[in-house]
Order: structure tokens, then sequence, then C-alpha cells
């Protein structure tokens, strides 16, 4: 057996895996400890309580997706998808990987509700977004060949990556 403590060979998960099962056509929320900080004040009461009540800021984005889930019981993948949450009395532009799969009930061949795993990728959308910005900036600032084409550089890379906009 592979030896699991802290100098060992094999090493823990740094992060436990969030995940969410959606259950009956309530949509009734039941999830692991690692899914309760994303919840943020919205826990514990979510916990038990029907889905679209405890993500109305979401539910047309992932509303559709889970009746499809349900209906079908085809499972769904979303990538670095944009969800704006208000999960600490704010809304906050978050992003996630995610996937709804059904979870089937055997005996009566039906889907019983849907299992998610959910991954927040906020910091590294955002990592990699500065990352290219300042890899445009440095590009452009390169090619530049007096101040005022620096200062044009600067412009042009921030309004081209939504950071800031001429005024004129």
């Amino acid at each position: 057996m592979a030896d699991l403590t802290a100098d060992g060979g094999d090493h823990l998960p740094a992060v436990a895996v969030r995940t969410l099962r959606v259950l009956g056509p309530a949509l009734t929320t039941i999830y692991n400890d690692a899914y309760a900080p994303m919840l943020g004040t919205k826990h514990p009461a979510a916990l038990g309580a029907p889905l679209p009540t405890v993500w109305p800021e979401i539910w047309d984005q992932i509303g559709p997706m889970l009746t499809d889930v349900m209906g079908a019981g085809t499972a769904t993948w979303s990538e670095d998808q944009l969800l704006v949450l208000e999960r600490n009395g704010f809304a906050e532009a978050c992003y996630f990987t995610y996937s709804f799969s059904p979870i089937h009930d055997e005996e009566r061949g039906e889907v019983a509700g849907v299992f998610t795993a959910v991954c927040e990728t906020t910091r590294r959308v955002i990592a990699t977004r500065r990352l290219q910005t300042l890899t445009q900036l440095g590009d452009r600032m390169a090619a530049a060949h007096s101040v005022r084409g620096v200062a044009f550089a600067v412009l042009y890379v921030l309004t081209e990556s939504g950071g800031a906009r001429a005024i004129g």
C-alpha cells in the first residue's frame, strides 16, 4: 500500500473535489464539505434546498442544462464558464469547470438526479489573462521607437483587452 503521509511517496490532492448532487423533480441539493465554501453565505441553508432557490442568479445558465440532463439523460461539460455568483453579498465574476452527469434510477428506468463535479478556475483564468496582456504589452513596447510609441502601445493593449478605453 502506498504511503500517504506528509513525508511519504504519494501525496493526497491539495484540493478536495467539490461535488453536488441534485435529486428528484424538486432538484434538491446535497453537497460535500468541499462544495460549502463555494456557496459562501448560502451555506448551510442551501443544503436540502431546491437548486433554483440556491443559485437564482445563474439559473438562466444552468437550468436549461440540468433540464436536458434530467430529461434526456445526456451528460454535459463546461470549461472555464463565467458564472456571476452572489455568494458573499455581492456579485462576483467567477469561472468554473464542471460537469452535469445523470444519476440513473435503474428500477424506474429514469434519471433520478444529477451529479456535478466542480472546480473553480477563477484564479487561473484571471492569471492567464494577465499574463497574455503583459505578453502583448511587452511585444508592442519592444516594437515602439519612441516614448509616444510606448504610450500608444499601452493604450492599444489595454483597449484591446478591455482594461481601458481611449478618451477622445
